[in-house]
């Protein structure tokens, strides 16, 4: 299991390649584009940039906050700072064995009842819409789980799929349909609390 870092610029040729694979997998576009926060909301503004004109014809950004999550940026940002850069890295290679292991366990784990849409709430959209549904990383892949379940329930059979830079477990509950990396990548963005001990 490797961890690399991607800089803004290596994110953007990421998502310049992400979005040329899902305009070849439907050049009709989407009507509605979701980007789950607060990694996803940053992937899909860069894939964004890369799509044609009015490719998704609705965008928004949504939170599923799980109640394991909650307080973790807090009590991770003091120790993170002093960390070195080998023990951050495997710190990251802990938890993505942990959350593997918790996967299976816990797949069909519902938090739908925290989903919150950022600006007020989804949009009306025609019957069966196509809705493309943005991440950073697919993890144990609960929560995309979740969103894609919430989405359903508000347009009942919508042709929805996933876009992600990496999965970084082997057998996450939901697969995306675009990716960079499947091949268990630990990926460090420019919005991972630990990013800042790459930057000199």
């Amino acid at each position: 299991m490797k961890v690399i870092t991607l800089s803004q610029g290596a994110v953007e040729w990421q998502a310049r390649e992400l979005a040329n694979a899902i305009v070849s997998g439907n050049d009709a576009g989407y009507d509605l584009m979701v980007g789950v926060r607060r990694g996803g909301e940053y992937v899909a503004d860069a894939i964004e940039r890369y799509l044609p004109e009015r490719f998704c014809r609705h965008r928004v950004n949504v939170t599923l906050q799980r109640p394991s999550t909650r307080g973790k940026g807090a009590r991770l940002a003091a120790v993170l700072g002093n960390m070195p850069l080998w023990m951050l890295n495997s710190a990251r290679r802990v938890e993505s064995r942990w959350l593997n292991m918790k996967s299976s366990k816990n797949a069909r784990k519902e938090y739908t009842q925290n989903l919150t849409v950022e600006n007020g709430q989804l949009p009306d959209l025609p019957i069966n819409p196509k809705i493309l549904l943005i991440d950073d990383a697919i993890d144990s892949g609960m929560t995309i789980a979740n969103v894609r379940q919430c989405l359903m329930k508000k347009y009942g059979n919508p042709d929805l799929k996933i876009a992600v830079i990496t999965v970084t477990t082997v057998t996450p509950v939901v697969e995306p349909d675009y990716f960079k990396y499947h091949n268990r990548t630990l990926v460090r963005f420019p919005w991972s609390m630990d990013y800042k001990k790459m930057v000199p």
